[in-house]
């Protein structure tokens, strides 16, 4: 697992050309903004949600495109501070199963990193 550091966007490596699930929720009231793009600047994901008792705003499957990824989360047209962390399942040969990365952002309120919540899991293989 690697963990990184406040910054937004952030870049991610998905497995290109594979089929990869997102969701987003959100805990505030100010507008939440999702938006993901591949390296070739292809928007992948658009969304965007608010409300502070119904957690779960979207999500959805993609392709993921050419690497890196660009995550940028947005409340009120201005960039959010995010924390992330990724993991990767793999055998012990190394053949990638999974990648998963996990994004907590703070809008500029009271530092909760729970304004907005993002999961990307990228599979190697679907069905």
């Amino acid at each position: 697992m690697s963990e990184g550091p406040t910054r937004n966007p952030v870049s991610v490596n998905l497995l290109s050309g594979k089929i990869t699930q997102f969701s987003m929720s959100t805990q505030s009231s100010a507008i939440q903004n999702l938006e993901i793009q591949d390296a070739d600047g292809t928007s992948l994901v658009e969304q965007s949600g608010q409300g502070t008792s119904h957690f779960f705003a979207a999500g959805g499957r993609f392709t993921a495109g050419r690497n890196p990824h660009t995550v940028t989360i947005t409340a009120n047209n201005r960039n959010s501070s995010v924390r992330y962390s990724s993991a990767m399942i793999s055998d012990t040969s190394g053949n990638i199963f999974e990648v998963t990365h996990v994004l907590a952002s703070e809008d500029g309120g009271d530092g909760d990193y729970n304004d907005c919540f993002v999961t990307l899991t990228s599979f190697a293989r679907s069905g």
